[in-house]
């Protein structure tokens, strides 16, 4: 598959004509049909949007335009993001008739960037509920793919497309790059415009990347992502500030994935200090945030659309109307000493890492209401409380769900590219 190779690849072969961006395009739909039985991974493909922008390319290729390393590269949204002219659903059947009749802001950048959209990627229900249909893994389809971004870490694990755009409020991002064998970058909050997402819970979460490779990641997000100022650079040798208490807690076939990475960096002459994170109470101000913002959200955009959601997403709102201003407020102070908490642990090293998720995929959907679904994403919420970038490496054995995260400081998403592609290399 011509789509089963990286961004650079693909610009390469392009500038040097030895494919067209229609040929490409043509190839990645292909791909698609031919996945989607197994995957279920699209709410909708948008065929001919795809071949118009790739014969646009091909175009300003002929003129002798550059348009950039994302040229010609095939990509797909996670459908709670607008894309003119297709549906955005949120993968609710309350939602089956909207179409905004513009763009998301990212959507634009990568257009401009001569990114050529293929679809628009399933997912849990507006980031919670029961999705259209199971996601399923092409690592193993008897397994699911993960949420709430599922569709889009499926559709690049299966080869069909190199990049795809997610979403990460609580690890939506993260656990299926775990689960499928990818990378995924949450960005720190705020560096990628969420103009064009559907009513979420905006403090906690970011649209960011998925790919089959840290390069990738990092093409994609230039694009995404509002300028950085310059910053620090990674230390030589990289200090990591590891949680040794992430690998005793995960599922023993990841946990010993896990410390086998760390213990492969230290060969390679990385510095690793073992740390602890006292992160009592995290997860239950993430919950607190969560829930408060999606309920106050959501409930007055759907209106009388809400009854036709699935009972998952019912009892989320009704749960976050129900939380009490003084627990907001506690939330929110314990977020604000846990963010300097891990500000003061990254002055002295250049990123924290844990392992990813705790548990391997599975073959049925948890039931979202459990401790133990919750706590899988311990060490992913724990970003999105505080709004720093992490990201997820894929470990052996891939279909295990073992992966690295390593968290970086805040606003230097670069810096913690630079830190992720060295760490790549090592392992």
């Amino acid at each position: 598959m011509i789509a089963a190779r990286s961004v650079a690849e693909i610009a390469a072969a392009l500038r040097r004509r030895e494919l067209s961006a229609r040929q490409v395009a043509a190839d990645a739909l292909e791909a698609i049909e031919e996945w989607e039985p197994r995957l279920n991974a699209y709410v909708a493909v948008t065929r001919e949007r795809a071949l118009d922008e790739a014969a646009a390319v091909d175009a300003k290729l002929a003129r002798g335009d550059d348009l950039g390393p994302l040229m010609g590269v095939p990509y797909a949204v996670k459908d709670i993001l607008a894309a003119k002219g297709a549906p955005t659903t949120g993968s609710s059947r309350a939602l089956l008739d909207h179409r905004p009749n513009t763009d998301a802001a990212i959507v634009e950048r990568l257009c401009e960037a001569g990114g050529v959209l293929v679809g628009k990627t399933n997912l849990h229900e507006l980031g919670w509920g029961a999705e259209l249909g199971r996601v399923g893994n092409p690592l193993d389809d008897s397994l699911l793919a993960g949420g709430s971004s599922g569709g889009s870490a499926a559709t690049v694990a299966s080869g069909a497309i190199p990049l795809a755009v997610g979403t990460d409020g609580g690890g939506s991002i993260r656990i299926p790059a775990a689960f499928c064998g990818i990378v995924g970058l949450k960005p720190t909050a705020g560096r990628v415009s969420n103009r064009g997402h559907l009513p979420s819970a905006s403090t906690v979460g970011s649209i960011g990347p998925l790919a089959r490779s840290v390069a990738d990641v990092r093409s994609l997000f230039a694009v995404l992502a509002d300028p950085a100022h310059p910053g620090p650079t990674v230390s030589r040798p990289p200090r990591i500030g590891f949680v040794r208490a992430s690998s005793t807690l995960a599922e023993p076939t990841i946990g010993r994935s896990v410390d086998r990475a760390i213990d492969t960096l230290a060969r390679a002459g990385w510095t690793i200090e073992e740390i602890e994170l006292d992160t009592r109470g995290t997860t239950a101000a993430w919950c607190i945030t969560y829930a408060a913002e999606l309920g106050a959200a959501l409930k007055p955009w759907l209106g009388n659309r809400l009854k036709a959601t699935s009972e998952d997403l019912r009892v989320m709102i009704a749960v976050g109307e129900r939380v009490p201003a003084r627990s907001y407020v506690l939330a929110q102070r314990l977020r604000s000493r846990f963010f300097a908490l891990l500000e003061d642990v990254l002055t002295r090293v250049d990123a924290i890492a844990t392992a990813a998720v705790l548990f391997p995929p599975t073959a049925v959907e948890p039931d979202w209401g459990d401790a133990d679904f919750v706590g899988n994403g311990l060490w992913l919420q724990a970003a999105n409380l505080t709004g720093h970038p992490s990201v997820v490496l894929p470990l052996a054995p891939r279909l295990s769900g073992a992966s690295l995260q390593l968290i970086g400081r805040f606003g230097r998403d670069e810096l913690l590219l630079d830190l992720a592609e060295a760490a790549e290399e090592a392992l």
